[in-house]
């Protein structure tokens, strides 16, 4: 799925970010939201590797949040990456809404 992919991309790069601009601290808590509960693979799978991409340990708080509807949304310090199928779902919407449908010569809505 390719929207997934570049959504893990851009949390990839932002996790990087945070871990070039904050190396000294010895840990940092994270919290971890999903709209349902992760088999616990895929959980130490995820706290592993914002560990490696971190440098240091975290202390990873889980939520759950069927709201978010999938995805999932990373919290660390000031940061908030949201890979949220609800974030993408309201960028669209935003996105449709500002389409002006009589520009693009539609006189009749359905």
């Amino acid at each position: 799925m390719k929207l997934k992919n570049e959504s893990l991309a851009a949390i990839k790069r932002q996790i990087r970010d945070y871990a070039d601009g904050d190396q000294n601290s010895s840990g940092a808590p994270v919290k971890i939201t999903t709209a349902r509960e992760l088999p616990p693979d895929e959980y130490e799978e995820i706290v592993n590797s914002l560990k490696r991409k971190l440098g240091r340990e975290i202390f990873a708080e889980r939520k759950i949040d069927p709201k978010i509807i999938g995805g999932i949304i990373i919290q660390y310090g000031d940061n908030i990456i949201d890979g949220s199928v609800a974030r993408q779902f309201k960028q669209y919407s935003e996105m449709i809404s500002k389409i002006d449908v009589k520009k693009m010569g539609v006189t009749d809505a359905v």
